[in-house]
């Protein structure tokens, strides 16, 4: 729809998250910041979840607090930019206090957390040691769920193997992992 209104200037409204330092970020705060003048012309209003407080369920914002890790709370609670794309999987990872030196036994139960995406797909295999889980390898770079379930399949043929997968901060369980004996 186009509007002809006396004193209306031409432009345009984007609402996003404020994942990375990419467009959004670039044409409206560095460009901005670097060519005053463009300050006239484009705008930015950053929002909080704590903005809309008054209208989320009581719970909403406390369990995220206690949920998210520091940069998505960042970013998805104070509607700050955020770098989310490097780094934020192992930011509080500690090599001598996290470090495992296991490795996987043929037979034995593999658990798998996975990061479902397309092109860049990941997974952590883990193992339990005294009741605890411990990391024992990595898949890195699976482009899809079919590559991913041949990768698997070829590397974890002898285990008994679940998938856990990551959805929007939460842990589900997947089905999707066929030929392994046992899927919980």
């Amino acid at each position: 729809m186009r509007y002809k209104i006396d004193g209306l200037r031409n432009g345009i409204d984007v609402t996003t998250t404020p994942e990375g330092f990419k467009f959004v970020y670039e044409q409206f705060v560095k460009a901005v910041r670097e060519k005053t003048e463009l300050a006239s012309l484009y705008g930015l209003v950053q929002a909080s979840t704590f903005d809309n407080e008054k209208n989320l369920p009581a719970d909403y914002i406390p369990s995220l607090l206690e949920s998210y890790p520091p940069e998505l709370i960042k970013a998805y609670l104070r509607g700050q930019f955020t770098n989310l794309t490097s780094g934020t999987v192992y930011h509080q990872f500690d090599r001598k206090l996290n470090n495992c030196e296991e490795v996987e036994q043929p037979g034995e139960p593999i658990y798998i957390g996975m990061d479902f995406n397309v092109g860049k797909m990941a997974g952590i295999v883990h193992v339990l040691r005294l009741g605890l889980p411990c990391a024992v390898t990595e898949i890195i770079n699976a482009y899809d769920t079919p590559d991913m379930i041949r990768i698997i399949k070829e590397r974890f043929w002898l285990y008994d193997g679940n998938d856990y997968r990551k959805v929007r901060g939460n842990l589900y369980l997947s089905r999707c992992f066929r030929g392994f004996q046992k899927i919980k």
